[in-house]
């Protein structure tokens, strides 16, 4: 029963795995990688390049501090004895995650801080290569007799 288990969660966690696009590697510098709609995703791209180029693209996560959150996490740690360094309002921060699919089909999620791409990770499309299977020849086949 273990055994069986922990395949099921290995199989799991393993058809959600990203990968992080290295932007220096050889396979990024590959033209055919990572482009939308012909144009190559790159830590220049913007969240409006990704929208209007890439399938489905659509901002899945955007977050963006208000003036309120410096006084409500100084409130939340008031009793705690660890000390507390206030942020101040110059070190704010806008925090974009994009997800959309590649020419390639790729599924690709990328971060955006103070809209500017630090990350991207993707999933390359499962391939769909059916293997070819040969022409069925004449297989002769025989019944045996009933037994009474």
């Amino acid at each position: 029963m273990k055994k069986y288990l922990t395949l099921l969660v290995l199989c799991a966690s393993s058809s959600f795995a990203m990968t992080d696009v290295d932007f220096s590697s050889d396979f990024y510098k590959d033209p055919t990688h990572f482009t939308c709609n012909g144009k190559k995703i790159s830590p220049q791209s913007t969240i409006n390049n990704l929208l209007m180029n890439c399938k489905n693209a659509k901002v899945i996560e955007h977050d963006e501090p208000t003036p309120n959150q410096n006084a409500q996490m100084h409130n939340a740690n008031a009793g705690s004895s660890m000390d507390y360094n206030e942020v101040d309002g110059s070190s704010q921060f806008t925090v974009d995650v994009v997800k959309f699919l590649d020419d390639k089909n790729s599924s690709m999620t990328c971060k955006f801080l103070n809209n500017q791409l630090k990350k991207c990770k993707y999933k390359p499309v499962k391939s769909t290569n059916v293997p070819s299977s040969a022409p069925l020849t004449n297989v002769k086949t025989t019944a045996s007799a009933p037994v009474n």
